[in-house]
């Protein structure tokens, strides 16, 4: 038997993080009840059983007590804003024709070129992959350019200079193997799910409310 908290929705821990306990935690029945909840799973060898002890209500704190927290939120928001505004005006004077050593040059800012990007990669960071990949391709001669979020509210600007497409024949038998083996559990799973659909709208659903004494 172990007792936790206090804790809060955002600010849980142990068992308590896991969405199933948060979920039932903080349910009224559980708070209102203080009885033992049904056995939840978390796992094939793992269940667990809760009792809301204590419960304080939701309550607006001090502004003297959030004061640092506020300043230091408002501060944060304003320097992504800043730094997303400035990002998107480099994008603009790429877009325009300047190269990309120029552009970095202007504000002290680094190149580095990235060859050969294969989609989907973790580099230079995964939502950085996606960014850069839904760029429209460029047309000859231009580039397509973009930016995308870093760590402590900074950005990042990208240019594709040119878009290869991919040969699936380059790629080790495996590899084809387990994409059409993908492909086919996709296409599979939609099928289903159509069918579901189409069985659905073919059955006339009645509901019969009964009343009792």
């Amino acid at each position: 038997m172990q007792k936790l908290g206090p804790f809060t929705r955002e600010d849980t821990v142990g068992i308590g993080a896991a969405p199933e306990v948060k979920k039932l935690a903080f349910s009224e029945a559980m708070i209102e009840d203080g009885t033992a909840s049904d056995p939840i799973q978390l796992g094939p060898e793992h269940a667990v059983v809760i009792r809301v002890l204590e419960h304080t209500p939701q309550q607006t704190r001090p502004l003297d007590e959030v004061r640092e927290q506020v300043v230091a939120a408002i501060r944060a928001d304003r320097v992504q804003k800043a730094a997303a505004v400035a990002a998107d005006a480099l994008v603009k004077r790429l877009q325009g024709g300047e190269a990309m050593a120029e552009v970095a040059a202007s504000v002290g800012a680094q190149v580095m070129p990235v060859p050969g990007l294969p989609r989907g990669a973790p580099a230079p960071s995964p939502e950085a992959n996606r960014a850069i990949f839904a760029a429209t391709a460029p047309a000859e001669g231009k580039v397509a350019a973009g930016r995308f979020a870093l760590p402590g509210g900074r950005h990042a600007v990208f240019a594709v200079t040119a878009v290869h497409p991919g040969n699936p024949a380059e790629l080790p038998q495996e590899q084809r193997d387990m994409a059409r083996k993908q492909f086919a559990q996709i296409d599979g799973a939609s099928a289903v799910e159509g069918y579901v659909s189409g069985v659905r709208k073919s059955f006339e659903i009645v509901v019969v409310e009964e009343s009792q004494l």
